[in-house]
């Protein structure tokens, strides 16, 4: 929703999103004509990861020992 949102805007100037996404669907590089700014979560889920919400998973996701690096 927040890429879809992103490109219908008008007024946005800096977008702010994850490496976390697939090149060949909906995508922050199609967003043009704004400042991007990339970050990349260390220790964090990963893409194709299974989603059990188990303990350890939801742990993990609210955990405040994430790494967040500006790429």
């Amino acid at each position: 929703f927040a890429i879809a949102a992103a490109l219908s805007s008008k007024k946005l100037i800096n977008f702010h999103y994850s490496n976390l996404y697939f090149n060949h669907h909906l995508n922050p590089t199609m967003v043009k004509n704004v400042n991007h700014h990339k970050y990349r979560f260390n220790g964090y889920l990963n893409i194709g990861d299974k989603w059990d919400g188990d303990k350890k998973q939801v742990q993990k996701m609210l955990s405040s020992k994430i790494e967040v690096i500006d790429i």
